[in-house]
């Protein structure tokens, strides 16, 4: 149960990036949980997840669900979202807003390109900028390296089908793995411990 509610909100927050807007990505999310919502009030979903053995509760901004004594909840406040399992594994999505404060980003500069979507979840921490150029994640890579990631694995940029690509991979002392990627108009950036 717990990889299929993961996955559906994978889903849900990666199409949520090519909205026009931090704005329109937050009234498509408040828009899919009212729809989760209202699907849990069904008695035919509710008939369904009871015979899948799902038991299901929505307190406030809370939904969790219960299946074989593992729970996962999923709240929305604001412009976040905070997935916990019983298990201990737990995600927080936020879209737009500030630069979030967690493990990761106190190894980061802070970035000048305004955030899409920030999220930690499985040991990573994943963010998507909605104006950033080439130019500024290669000047928000210069900043990187200044602030220790400066084990540089790949630095390139290439020119496909009349499109720019550019990737930067590189590691700090603490072991901390950085990569940056803008393809098709998609500019990210993921941080994680390097465990290899």
């Amino acid at each position: 149960m717990k990889k299929l509610i993961f996955i559906m909100l994978a889903l849900l927050l990666s199409s949520m990036v090519f909205a026009e807007s931090v704005e329109e990505e937050m009234a498509k999310l408040q828009k899919e949980l009212g729809t989760l919502r209202e699907a849990l009030s069904n008695p035919e979903t509710q008939a369904l997840l009871e015979a899948e053995g799902v038991d299901y509760d929505i307190k406030g901004d809370t939904i969790t669900f219960t299946e074989d004594g593992e729970t996962i909840s999923i709240t929305s406040s604001g412009d976040t979202i905070t997935i916990e399992s019983s298990d201990g594994e737990s995600g927080e999505f936020s879209f737009g807003g500030d630069w979030p404060e967690n493990e990761f980003t106190k190894l980061l500069p802070r970035p000048k390109m305004r955030l899409a979507m920030a999220a930690v979840a499985e040991g990573k921490f994943t963010v998507v900028f909605t104006d950033a150029t080439i130019d500024k994640l290669k000047d928000y890579v210069k900043d990187l390296k200044r602030h220790g990631f400066d084990d540089v694995d790949t630095e390139e940029e290439i020119a496909m089908f009349g499109m720019s690509m550019y990737t930067f991979i590189a590691e700090n002392k603490k072991g901390y793995k950085v990569e940056i990627t803008s393809a098709m108009g998609i500019n990210s950036m993921i941080v994680a411990k390097d465990n290899d």
